[in-house]
């Protein structure tokens, strides 16, 4: 079991470094982009909806780092695109998108936590 948490981790260690990369270079394009592409869509965009998607690009990426870190907090961090997208009312799509890091994310603390609870509990030989 040892090694399937580490291979786990490591996965996950994997996708949380992309992650990471992929939302700060979001955060840090969107400003110049979203309008852009807003404009050439024919949809209109605030200023309020340019910070708030650039705050959700950097929730995410703390999330994601703090993933690699093994901190539990990162775990609620990088589901922000799902909580948002569950209160705009795209509910599939938000259980989708956190099911699919439940899968990435979690299941390695879940090994580690039971592994470590399967440590504790046992009886040395005496």
């Amino acid at each position: 079991m040892y090694r399937l948490t580490k291979l786990w981790f490591a996965f996950s260690d994997l996708l949380a470094w992309a992650l990471l990369a992929f939302s700060l270079v979001g955060a840090i394009v969107f400003p110049f982009v979203g309008p852009i592409y807003a404009r050439m869509a024919q949809q209109s965009i605030t200023t309020f909806t340019i910070i708030g998607t650039c705050a959700i690009w950097l929730i995410v990426a703390a999330g994601a780092y703090a993933i690699t870190r093994r901190k539990a907090l990162g775990l609620v961090l990088v589901l922000a695109p799902a909580i948002v997208s569950a209160i705009s009312g795209q509910i599939a799509f938000a259980l989708a998108f956190a099911v699919a890091w439940a899968v990435a994310f979690v299941t390695p603390f879940l090994l580690a936590f039971f592994q470590a609870r399967l440590a504790a509990t046992s009886k040395p030989a005496a």
